[in-house]
């Protein structure tokens, strides 16, 4: 913000100086004003295109959900223990979810 205030000094000493007209020195300053405009524009857009939307997180969730019920009613019905079945079912599901975040980071 201070680079476009100094970027605003300059027109205005520029202009006082005799150097730039008026229609000169406010053209400028609307040419500066529209590119920060179109900065943050771009930058809102960049913001939202980076946040999931609630739907995709619930999505997600669901997904999961469903993922370890059915992982864990297999796992039951092939090694006949519940508690086994439950065990198999949370590591599989957490190995899938490092392995998840670590491809976000990258």
């Amino acid at each position: 913000m201070t680079a476009v205030l100094d970027e605003i000094r300059q027109l205005e000493a520029a202009r006082s100086r005799g150097d730039m007209d008026e229609f000169a020195f406010r053209l400028a300053k609307a040419e500066l004003m529209n590119a920060i405009e179109d900065a943050d524009q771009a930058l809102a857009e960049q913001a939202d295109h980076a946040a999931p939307s609630r739907g995709t997180v619930w999505q997600v969730v669901l997904f999961a959900l469903v993922a370890f019920v059915s992982l864990t009613g297999i796992t039951a019905i092939v090694l006949g223990d519940t508690t086994l079945a439950l065990t198999v079912a949370v590591v599989v599901l957490a190995a899938i979810t490092i392995q998840a975040f670590r491809t976000l980071e990258d």
